[in-house]
């Protein structure tokens, strides 16, 4: 594996000129176009069910925040018809009261994000992330642009206009692809990962951070070595409490497939900016002997790191089982406190809000295994103890659920850390949101 970790060529950023709160900039007019349709709700909503607007979730883990006036804010890109998504916009939801939210609505729609090449492009995935001066960071990813950043004021509630993080393209992707996440440090300086498209037209993994107000360069992070058709994708990003950066990310077939045998889980940290070489999770899993990651085109890992200061990481193996690995030094990992089986698609992890870690998932239970579709679900595992949950009642009675459970947290800047909120995607054209508050 290299020891360097080399600048991506032509990624030189756009420069930004926001620090604390930055200046407005005005961003180009948007092509009218033609009215959406009326959003159909489930009936009857769950209790603590939410409608929050038009858009869809998937895979990125954290699309949800809550600023230190205890408002939730929703970013997500809209759709009519996933996965055949074009010309999506990626408006900023916030909750019409502080506390327990019972309506949104989309503020500063005039400024919102939008891709630059009209009814030919669109925007990919969202994650977002809230730091200091409730200045909420929103990362995106276009089918033919590339890694943005926009910045939004969540005390003003306006946009404001998006960075460029470099040159470097996402490649021509379906929805549920690609990839991207951001994290804040403990200065609330935003940290960035995406996937593109290498000059090796293999998928890689980049990284930028903004520091001293502007953006760097982007760097290729990924340093497993790749076989035949391997990609780096899906990278998911958290903090630990002591600044350790962890990125984790698949390794698989480069086109996506479905139950290709080839997967593997890698994850990489970064301390006081310098890089360690990459660990792979070493599973062996309900798939053979080493185990293989689902290297489906939706599936990929997610991370998150406790108080405590142990790191999480949860995925899928071939078989559609829930895998779950921790490290508690942030270096070695362990599968040695395995959820018993249970089938799903879309697993996510989330904090309990006492120290302890969910993993969400859907699918319709039938008898300890879970089917892919109806109904949101979860697992505990709670602080101190060493066995999880089964999937118990849905947590959510929906019958139109095929998405990750995208989570509130982080870990610094993390307001109001007993309350636990999600956002899902309702996947009826046109794809809508809603919001879980518990």
């Amino acid at each position: 594996m290299p020891s360097a970790t080399p600048t991506i060529p032509g990624t030189t950023p756009t420069p930004t000129s926001a620090p604390g709160v930055p200046t407005p900039t005005p961003t180009p007019t948007q092509t009218p176009t033609a009215p959406p349709k009326p959003i159909v709700i489930p009936t009857p909503l769950s209790s603590g069910q939410t409608i929050v607007g038009y858009g869809f979730s998937d895979v990125s883990p954290h699309q949800i925040v809550r600023s230190s006036a205890n408002v939730l804010y929703v970013s997500v890109p809209t759709c009519n018809g996933y996965p055949n998504c074009y010309a999506n916009v990626l408006p900023m939801y916030v909750a019409t009261s502080a506390g327990t939210a019972s309506g949104f609505f989309e503020a500063d729609a005039a400024h919102r994000p939008f891709p630059l090449f009209g009814a030919v492009d669109t925007i990919e995935s969202s994650a977002i992330a809230i730091g200091g001066n409730d200045l909420v960071y929103v990362a995106y990813i276009t089918k033919g642009e590339g890694a943005f950043v926009a910045t939004f004021d969540a005390r003003a509630n306006r946009w404001f206009a998006p960075v460029s993080l470099g040159a470097t393209v996402s490649g021509i992707w379906g929805q549920g692809r690609e990839g991207i996440g951001i994290a804040v440090d403990a200065s609330g300086a935003p940290h960035v990962v995406w996937s593109y498209v290498g000059s090796d037209t293999r998928k890689h993994v980049a990284y930028a951070n903004r520091t001293a107000g502007a953006w760097t360069a982007a760097l290729r992070i990924d340093d497993a070595p790749l076989g035949n058709s391997q990609g780096a994708i899906h990278p998911a990003m958290a903090f630990a409490p002591d600044g350790t950066l962890l990125v984790a990310w698949l390794v698989g077939n480069k086109g996506g497939g479905y139950n290709v045998p080839d997967g593997s889980i890698y994850v990489r940290a970064s301390r006081s900016g310098a890089w360690s070489p990459s660990a792979r999770i070493p599973d062996v899993a309900l798939g053979g002997n080493p185990g293989y990651a689902q290297t489906s085109i939706d599936q990929g890992p997610t991370i998150m790191v406790t108080a405590n200061g142990t790191a999480h990481v949860t995925y899928l193996d071939t078989n559609d089982a829930i895998r779950y690995w921790y490290s508690p030094d942030l270096a070695t990992w362990r599968g040695d406190r395995q959820p018993a089986t249970q089938l799903t698609h879309n697993p996510s992890l989330g904090p309990d809000g006492s120290g302890g870690v969910f993993i969400y998932g859907h699918g319709t239970p039938y008898g300890s295994i879970a089917g892919h579709g109806n109904n949101l679900y979860r697992m505990h595992l709670a602080a101190g103890t060493n066995g999880w949950t089964a999937f118990g009642a849905p947590i959510v009675s929906d019958n139109n659920v095929d998405c990750s459970v995208s989570t509130r947290w982080s870990q610094f800047f993390h307001y109001y850390p007993s309350q636990i909120d999600f956002t899902y995607w309702h996947d009826t054209a046109p794809d809508f949101q809603l919001v879980g508050q518990r």
